[in-house]
């Protein structure tokens, strides 16, 4: 979602049997999609979140929890290498699509 120029908050949600690196991972890789998109080659995380949604469910003769990792971050986009702590979107999209064989 664009916030503003260079903006953009990316949210990732997984399902129960996902753990929260590969909801991570899945995260950064539209990260780097967006920014690629957008005609950039950098990105820095501003702010993020990560957490696990709990659910119960309960039917005659059972109950069960289901537990579902959530990531959010708050992304700039640059088009030449930033000062600081940042990403470089190409090189994290094609590490991540290797690492899960897309």
């Amino acid at each position: 979602m664009l916030l503003s120029d260079s903006l953009y908050r990316i949210y990732y949600k997984g399902g129960s049997s996902d753990d929260l690196e590969r909801i991570e991972d899945f995260a950064l890789l539209r990260a780097s999609e967006v920014t690629l998109l957008n005609g950039c080659n950098y990105f820095s995380i501003l702010g993020e979140e990560k957490f696990t949604r709990a659910s119960a469910y309960t039917s005659e003769n059972t109950s069960d929890i289901v537990s579902e990792p959530e990531v959010m971050f708050k992304i700039r986009c640059y088009k030449n290498k930033p000062d600081g702590i940042f990403y470089d979107a190409q090189y994290l999209l094609d590490k991540i699509e290797k690492k899960y064989g897309l």
